[in-house]
């Protein structure tokens, strides 16, 4: 998966959102029992569980933790 999007200060240009898509496709094979994700945006630091719904809300108004590598 192509990361330069996670670098991309803007969130709402296109090449973010691309890029939150393609996250969002490999999130939804790593749900738990519960359809919860453990996910890494910079304001949950992946210490929390949420729905994909939720992910995908953080990852565009937070944006991606810089200190993600998975």
């Amino acid at each position: 998966m192509d990361r330069s999007w996670m670098r991309l200060r803007n969130k709402l240009c296109k090449e973010y959102l691309d890029g939150i898509k393609s996250f969002m496709k490999v999130a939804e094979q790593c749900v738990n029992e519960n359809n919860l994700v453990c996910f890494p945006c910079k304001e949950c630091q992946n210490a929390f569980f949420k729905s994909l719904h939720i992910v995908k809300a953080h990852l565009k108004r937070y944006g991606i933790a810089e200190s993600y590598t998975k």
